[in-house]
């Protein structure tokens, strides 16, 4: 059971591998079982410190795994004491949630008035990527299931462009009118909107395609850069080229930290430091929640 103070819970964010990544290193960390925690970890000379996180930092680096982790003094090291459950469906919820939040938070100031191109509100837009989620993990025959996540990830994708274009034109707009975008509510609101949805695609892709999803996120790099264009990966079609398809590939769990950072920057240039604060006090909660922590 985790402590019952949360200022001391720990977290390790990992890999599929359950490995810690770092934009110089790696951490490989041994794995609790289904009833114990894993063996402890220690530092040896000339390797970097342990790196345990509280919530808040969680809410910086958050990973495809997330481990409930705890210093063990008597033996110099700490431990990884269970696995929490976060997957593919709750780092999608928290994006959504992040990004409603300060759509919510923002009002007039925000997205709330602006829509896609047939008219769809992008408030509904959100509503719609929730339902498309659900309907995915809902399952059903397995050939119709994957010809219908394939057909709701083209839409979902279809949908974060055209949000991302209300972006860009944004950043147009501000320009225009010598603004910084960075500074400006709506933009960021936008851009945590479109990061949310750009989560929510990537689930449904790997529902579908679970495989060469998998092989994609192996060869994302940590900064964000994407693979070599000569690589390949095999699927049960054959190889695909990595270049050749999904372009704008980034993993979920880096969609959704994007849309929680952008989501809190909005409010904050809204409505004042404080709010942007509270906002990322609120999304602390409920990552919590999502990890049955709160």
């Amino acid at each position: 059971m985790p402590p019952p103070d949360e200022a001391a819970w720990r977290f390790v964010p990992t890999d599929a591998a359950g490995v810690q990544r770092f934009p110089d290193h790696e951490r490989v960390w041994p794995l609790p079982g289904d009833s114990a925690p894993g063996a402890v970890a220690h530092v040896r000379p000339g390797e970097h410190e342990l790196v345990l996180l509280d919530a808040d930092g969680l809410l910086d680096q958050l990973g495809e795994r997330i481990f409930l982790a705890e210093e063990v003094p008597a033996e110099a090291g700490a431990r990884l004491v269970r696995e929490l459950p976060w997957g593919l469906e709750a780092t999608a919820d928290f994006a959504l949630d992040c990004a409603e939040h300060a759509l919510e938070a923002l009002g007039d100031a925000g997205a709330a008035g602006l829509s896609l191109p047939d008219g769809t509100a992008v408030a509904e837009v959100l509503v719609e990527a929730r339902r498309f989620l659900r309907s995915a993990e809902a399952g059903g025959d397995r050939r119709l299931g994957w010809l219908s996540r394939l057909a709701l990830a083209r839409r979902l994708g279809k949908e974060q462009d055209e949000v991302a274009g209300l972006a860009t034109a944004e950043i147009v707009t501000d320009e225009a009118a010598d603004l910084d975008a960075l500074d400006d509510p709506r933009w960021g609101n936008l851009a945590a909107i479109s990061s949310a949805l750009l989560a929510c695609t990537e689930v449904l892709r790997h529902l579908a395609l679970p495989r060469y999803v998998a092989a994609r996120e192996r060869t994302f790099g940590l900064d964000g850069a994407q693979p070599d264009p000569g690589q390949a990966v095999v699927t049960p079609w054959g190889p695909v080229g990595i270049a050749s398809h999904l372009p704008e590939y980034v993993p979920a769990y880096v969609s959704a930290r994007e849309a929680a950072e952008r989501a809190r920057t909005a409010v904050a240039d809204h409505a004042g430091t404080a709010a942007g604060e509270a906002e990322r006090a609120a999304q602390r909660r409920r990552l919590l929640e999502l990890l049955q922590l709160a």
